[in-house]
């Protein structure tokens, strides 16, 4: 059968064309899913790769792990309660659209409480974490130079359907997502812009030494 089939692909030029394309086209469809969920899951990691926690916790089922999502408050007091537990911070991750003299973007938007000892930007430019004290300040990366070529310190962008202004303190290089530039804010400004009542994207933990992550699972459970 298997000989049949060869000997008529041979006499059928048309069909071994078209069989060669299938085949072609179906191992490049299976490369790049691999290559795009590989890059998701690099590009959505980066908090766990830079900051220093042992565990996190995010909603349910989230396909995108940390950009969107939603922990509600009652969740962060029962974590911060737990013996064995040092600190949790309340993170805020997601999209958001940004203007600048009638340009506009995407950005992903970072926001943490600057206090915690456990997390920080990375790749600064001329400023530091303390740039992000005031409510109305952000750091963003200057790939959003792409579309906004005049942009500089002291600028002031246009963010979110309210068109809340906020200020550029600072720089940073290479900090990017999925080829958007990713913007720092404090959590209380996160809170203002994406409308964020009593909940968080996800919870970042640090255990005391000793205590395990499979001892948190065990006491949230």
């Amino acid at each position: 059968m298997v000989n049949l089939t060869i000997k008529d692909l041979l006499n059928e030029k048309f069909r071994m064309v078209l069989v060669i394309l299938g085949l072609t086209v179906s191992f490049l469809t299976v490369h790049i899913g691999v290559g795009m969920v590989t890059g998701g899951a690099e590009q959505f990691t980066t908090i766990i790769d830079k900051g220093e926690c042992d565990a996190y916790i995010i909603q349910r089922n989230r396909p995108a792990i940390f950009a969107g999502g939603s922990v509600s408050d009652e969740m962060y007091n029962k974590t911060k309660s737990i013996s064995g537990v040092d600190r949790v911070d309340k993170f805020i991750m997601d999209f958001i659209g940004v203007e600048y003299k009638d340009e506009s973007t995407g950005v992903m938007v970072i926001a943490y409480n600057i206090k915690t000892p456990y997390f920080e930007p990375w790749n600064y430019i001329d400023c530091d974490e303390d740039d992000l004290k005031k409510n109305t300040s952000v750091i963003i990366d200057k790939v959003a130079l792409k579309y906004f070529p005049e942009l500089k310190v002291n600028s002031k962008l246009k963010v979110g359907i309210f068109e809340q202004k906020l200020k550029v303190k600072g720089f940073t290089e290479r900090v990017e997502n999925f080829g958007s530039a990713i913007m720092f804010v404090n959590f209380k400004t996160a809170e203002q812009l994406f409308n964020k009542g009593n909940e968080s994207t996800y919870l970042a933990v640090k255990l005391e030494d000793g205590y395990s992550v499979a001892q948190l699972k065990d006491r949230l459970k």
